[in-house]
C-alpha cells in the first residue's frame, strides 16, 4: 500500500505503508535497491513509518540507505480520531 505526499520543501514523496519481506528472501541482499522498486518518478524522497518495537526492521532500512528521522531530526508522528479532527480548527476559529 502506497501512496504520495508533498513536502513544501523538497516537493512530491512515496509514502510506503505494511512493507513486508517474505520470509524466504530476508537475509538475502535487496537487487534492485530499495528505492527501485517503487514508483518514484517526480519523487524527491520515500518515506515509511517503522516501530520501535522492530530494531531489526530498523536496521534492514538503516543498510539500504534509509535514514531515521526520529532520531536525526526529531520528528515525532501524531494521530488524531474521530472528533478530535476538527478539534484544532474550530477552536482557531474562535480565536478569530
Amino acid at each position: 500500500l502506497s501512496t504520495y505526499t508533498y513536502s513544501s520543501w523538497k516537493g512530491r514523496n512515496l509514502y510506503i505503508d505494511n512493507f513486508y519481506v517474505m520470509p524466504e528472501f530476508r537475509g538475502e541482499v535487496a537487487k534492485p535497491p530499495l528505492a527501485d522498486w517503487a514508483p518514484l518518478p517526480c519523487c524527491s524522497e520515500l518515506h515509511m513509518h517503522v516501530s520501535y518495537l522492530k530494531p531489526e526492521n530498523m536496521a534492514y532500512l538503516v543498510r539500504r540507505g534509509g535514514e531515521n528521522l526520529t532520531l536525526q531530526d526529531g520528528w515525532r508522528l501524531f494521530r488524531f480520531y474521530g472528533d478530535h479532527m476538527g478539534a484544532g480548527t474550530e477552536r482557531s476559529n474562535k480565536l478569530k
